[in-house]
């Protein structure tokens, strides 16, 4: 399905407001109240499907959402946030609650059976670009 253009807006928009290198992304406050004013697959562009105990697969990633920009694949299994196992909707929710209030936080996931994790900074302005 084509984005409609507020979609495509804010893809446009999270592209200013996330900096990822490595396992590393910095992301603007902003994006973080944005995800928690709205349900989270639409506000990051993917979706998402719970497992059956083995976590919840990012089914399809839109280009340019906030999904795609912290470098999220469509077949990736988010498993864990700060150490919580997403095993069920009750703990998804309590991973949702910590994403959209954490200053730092960890997501374990899983891409074509390797295990990888990626930190995630919540920060006022981004820094600056390392040349």
């Amino acid at each position: 399905a084509r984005p409609t253009a507020a979609e495509a807006a804010g893809a446009t928009a999270a592209a200013a407001t996330i900096r990822c290198v490595a396992s590393h992304c910095d992301v603007l406050r902003a994006v973080q109240r944005r995800l928690a004013d709205r349900p989270a697959a639409r506000a990051l562009g993917a979706r998402l499907v719970t497992d059956g105990g083995k976590g919840v697969l990012v089914a399809e990633v839109r280009e340019g959402g906030v999904a795609h920009q912290l470098g999220f694949r469509g077949g990736d299994r988010l498993i864990t946030l700060d150490q919580v196992l997403i095993v069920d909707e009750a703990t998804r929710r309590e991973a949702q609650a910590i994403a959209r209030r954490a200053a730092r936080f960890i997501v374990g996931y899983e891409r074509a059976g390797v295990r990888r994790a990626l930190e995630i900074a919540v920060r006022e302005a981004l820094p600056a670009a390392a040349n």
